[in-house]
């Protein structure tokens, strides 16, 4: 499991992501234990709070960096029980707003506690931006915690109470036709709203590559609650089908999109299936995210480098600048 999705930790798993020498970034940083002190409090809220208002990471305190690689190089402990997680977490609290979903995970070096290391999970907060202890407001950027220019603050706030919207898988199965009563294939994903407010515009495109001439794909059929469906010819492998859906989506409910029917003469189905690639393109007020899902081994790829070349690979004349 990648080490940022865990649940929980251990030293074992500090162990191994040591040794990987994974150098900071913008979502993880490496504090020596000394980082914890009484005259240290501005410099916690100050990191701490750039994670929260930039994209969320994890904060190590207890291991040392090369300052010159920006990898881990040691360990260094919190060896004063005085700076228990109780504590750090009274001082991470002193940043406005209260960060929620914040997280911290002791890991004891030795039995009687005396050696620890606190890892800290930040997530990306809905109620950015928050301020910290010097009144300021701060983000991160790369190695360090940048002070935010005023309109990063003004932006701040219409960007994370604005819907974030994310594609969960894609499928393509048989499905009975209602008109028909014939099995055809039937092609639908998965979004869902990651944010509090809820989505209202946006839209789905379906960008279809197929060995099976599009001008025997009959038919497509759209059903479900949607304001309409286009459906546009790129070239002699490939269409496009654009939906808008007209159901709002609220904070963390995912719905199916989609939802269309996509009939294929009976003796070119099985061709169809195995050959096509269906790019699902999800655009909405402040972003965009796709995916890429391949029917014949239900797999997906996602990052618009890896969908491009494994489109490119089956379909060398594709251009990406057709989308």
């Amino acid at each position: 499991m990648d080490f940022y999705d865990k649940t929980d930790y251990n030293l074992q798993d500090l162990n191994d992501f040591v040794e990987l020498e994974v150098e900071e970034n913008i979502h993880l940083d490496y504090k020596d234990g000394a980082a914890l002190s009484s005259d240290k409090i501005f410099e916690i809220t100050k990191d701490v709070s750039s994670f929260a208002n930039s994209d969320g990471g994890i904060i190590i305190y207890g291991v040392g960096e090369d300052k010159n690689t920006h990898k881990p190089s040691y360990y260094a402990p919190i060896t004063d029980t005085k700076y228990s997680k109780e504590w750090l977490e009274q001082k991470i609290n002193l940043i406005q707003p209260k960060i929620n979903g914040l997280i911290i995970y002791p890991i004891r070096l030795n039995e009687k506690a005396s050696k620890s290391i606190y890892i800290v999970k930040i997530p990306r907060s809905d109620d950015a931006p928050h301020m910290a202890d010097d009144k300021r407001f701060y983000r991160r950027d790369n190695f360090s915690s940048e002070i935010m220019h005023s309109f990063e603050v003004r932006n701040c706030f219409y960007r994370f109470t604005a819907p974030l919207l994310k594609l969960y898988g894609a499928d393509l199965f048989y499905e009975k036709q209602p008109t028909t009563d014939r099995n055809e294939l039937f092609f639908r994903t998965f979004v869902q709203n990651k944010r509090r407010t809820v989505a209202k515009l946006y839209k789905v495109n379906v960008y279809i590559f197929t060995k099976v001439p599009v001008d025997d794909i009959s038919l497509v059929t759209v059903h479900g609650s949607s304001k309409g469906c286009t459906i546009t010819k790129m070239d002699s492998q490939s269409i496009r089908i654009g939906i808008v859906p007209e159901e709002p989506i609220f904070k963390n409910e995912c719905i199916e999109v989609g939802n269309f029917f996509i009939n294929v003469p009976d003796n070119l189905k099985e061709s169809f299936y195995n050959t096509s690639m269906m790019r699902v393109v999800l655009l909405y007020e402040t972003g965009a995210t796709e995916l890429l899902y391949v029917p014949k081994d239900r797999s997906q790829i996602y990052g618009e480098a890896a969908i491009n070349a494994a489109i490119k690979q089956i379909f060398p004349d594709y251009r990406a600048e057709w989308l």
